[in-house]
């Protein structure tokens, strides 16, 4: 792409630095030898293995096998981007870097005024609560609630005062865009014409990203009323994205990174309190419904979990909800249920640090939650019922990848009901099976070579050309073909772990505006993935160029490339249809209500056009 910066300028800021003093500023280095040594950030342990070396100018860990140059520690410490790492040693060297470096530069200079907007946002709430009379009440409010000065002030908790004009007056003088502090949700428009404040009389929360910029706010408030909603968050924007996001990451990644282990809650207050009471790995879902994208998030820095919500049935249900999301993304579940009555800010306040991390260590696995959670509500009365909720059990078994670890979760339910061991797995193999029949391709099934990823399970299950495909397109680098693909097919829809584990490296890099294939191979730990990949392109270019012929031009295949890979979105849409139109269908069978029958009826009919649209194009 034009205007990125070129490699001699990387190679420049690269060599300006000596690696040491940039790992020296975040970790207490010890000289061994020509090297330098310290404990290693990213895993726990008590000897030292993580050696800097001056003369090579890179780093790496002999227990957890991190390692790379000084970009690579700050991208993985900090959990940034290339660019932003590149961006923190040129400054520290004194290099000037022109942020032209892609034709997308507007959109980030944009995306640095919202940043910016946000910021002043957040700078004037806490004024609001910590030096002004209108935030005495809730400053008052929150002491109340056992919340210390040093905690409101570190997470830069806030307050938006009553009125409609306080934050519209401070953006005019700070020369804030109004358009734009609408579309981060802090102001909104008038039908007569003119701004007001969204956020009136609550207190506000500061969403950061994961590198510690405000992205948005979540506004809880002050004083209850029947007309007014009790939380209100910022809308979905440019920089902001709540299914994205885990509330107090900034602030916990550390933590949880060298715990290796993580609490979830789900609400600002839930947080704040374990965090206030030195439980620092801990994040929040924000009270919105756990998403994958989040769950992903989290596995950046860890993926043992341990959730705890709510005692209520609202809460209960949330983390049955959860468990599915959490085994999908290879995670240790636990889940932690807290007494009738009480919720994790409650509950830690009562207990205490230590009191609370006992009572936490009790809780259950995922099979032990769920078999407790069907006998309370009594779905485990009758035999069909019992049957239809060991199924349910059994069905989630089947999102582990791990082969080992599936039998061994057999081998608590067979003890729990008193089961034979055989029939679960009868059970389990026939839950797997229907799940690869859900997925009909529609090119011939073949076999890729075996990856690791093949010693959890997944030479039993045959890979599509179609998925194949996917992966090619993506990895050519052309930015249209690999938004509209991602528009419609996420990493995590791949059947294949081994191309969802690509995919998922090929999307980030897209987020990044990185299209360089050496670049995206890079980022491929895995060296058997990274050679099949490899293959995957030389195999596939040379189909697609037989079948294209000899004599096309470079042009011509382009366009070519182009009009295969809408074909394939073409198809991701109508696979997508189909299991809709199969759904609706199974619907109809059993719906006796003529009205939702009629509105069924009607759902298939706009699927149907759309398909058939599909199929013409």
């Amino acid at each position: 792409m034009s205007g990125r910066l070129s490699e001699e300028k990387i190679e420049e800021i690269k060599n300006s630095v000596d690696i040491t003093e940039i790992i020296g500023g975040y970790l207490p280095l010890r000289k061994s030898g020509r090297n330098y040594v310290t404990n290693c950030p990213f895993h726990k342990e008590k000897t030292p293995s993580f050696n800097v070396s001056p003369q090579k100018q890179i780093f790496h860990c002999f227990g957890c096998s991190k390692g790379g140059n000084v970009f690579t520690f700050l991208m993985d410490y900090k959990n940034i981007t290339f660019f932003e790492a590149l961006q923190e040693v040129a400054a520290y060297t004194g290099i000037k870097i022109d942020d032209s470096r892609s034709s997308d530069a507007s959109v980030r200079d944009e995306n640095e005024e919202l940043y910016q907007i946000n910021r002043l946002a957040a700078l004037f709430f806490s004024e609001k609560l910590l030096k002004e009379t209108e935030g005495k009440g809730a400053l008052e409010y929150l002491k109340n609630r056992k919340l210390k000065e040093r905690i409101i002030r570190s997470l830069g908790i806030g307050f938006a005062p009553h009125g409609y004009d306080n934050f519209l007056k401070y953006a005019e003088r700070n020369s804030i865009d109004l358009e734009k502090a609408k579309h981060l949700g802090l102001l909104d428009k008038k039908e007569s014409g003119g701004y007001y404040d969204k956020f009136r009389g609550r207190i506000i929360f500061p969403i950061f990203s994961p590198n510690g910029r405000v992205i948005g706010f979540g506004g809880r408030v002050l004083e209850k009323s029947d007309t007014t909603a009790k939380y209100l968050n910022s809308p979905n924007s440019q920089i902001y994205n709540k299914s994205r996001v885990l509330y107090g990451l900034y602030q916990a990644k550390d933590e949880i990174r060298i715990k290796n282990f993580a609490f979830l809650v789900e609400g600002y207050m839930d947080f704040i309190s374990l965090y206030q009471a030195e439980i620092k790995n801990v994040v929040a879902s924000s009270g919105t419904a756990l998403t994958d994208e989040q769950v992903k998030l989290l596995t950046r820095f860890t993926k043992n979990v341990t959730v705890v919500y709510d005692a209520d049935g609202a809460g209960q249900r949330a983390a049955m909800r959860s468990i599915e999301i959490f085994l999908k993304n290879d995670c240790e579940v636990r889940i932690f249920t807290l007494p009738d009555g009480e919720d994790p800010d409650t509950y830690i306040k009562k207990l205490g640090k230590e009191e609370f991390i006992e009572a936490s260590s009790k809780a259950q696995n995922f099979i032990e939650f769920q078999a407790d959670y069907f006998k309370q509500n009594g779905s485990l009365d009758s035999p069909s019922s019992s049957a239809e909720s060991i199924r349910e059990i059994v069905r989630n078994i089947s999102f582990i990848p791990d082969e080992l670890k599936r039998t061994m979760f057999l081998g608590i339910i067979s003890k729990r009901f008193n089961l034979r061991e055989n029939l679960l797995e009868k059970e389990l193999k026939s839950v797997l099976s229907s799940d690869i029949q859900k997925f009909q391709p529609q090119t011939p099934l073949e076999v890729p070579p075996k990856t690791p990823m093949d010693n959890k399970g997944e030479n039993l299950i045959r890979i599509s050309l179609f998925e194949k495909e996917l992966i090619y397109h993506l990895l050519r680098g052309n930015i249209d073909v690999s938004g509209k693909i991602f528009d419609v097919f996420h990493p995590e829809d791949f059947k294949s772990p081994s191309l969802s584990i690509l995919a998922n490296i090929i999307y980030e890099s897209y987020l990044e505006d990185i299209f360089d294939l050496e670049k995206i191979l890079d980022r491929v730990t895995d060296p058997k993935l990274k050679e099949y990949a490899l293959k995957l392109m030389l195999k596939i270019e040379t189909i697609s160029l037989e079948k294209w012929g000899a004599s096309a031009s470079e042009e011509s295949y382009e366009e070519m490339m182009k009009r295969e890979a809408i074909d394939l979105i073409n198809k991701i849409h109508i696979n997508k249809i189909d299991e809709e139109m199969a759904r609706l269908a199974k619907e109809a069978e059993i719906e006796t209500d003529e009205i939702k029958l009629i509105e069924i009826l009607r759902l298939q009919g706009q699927l149907s056009e759309e398909r058939n649209k599909l199929v013409v194009s």
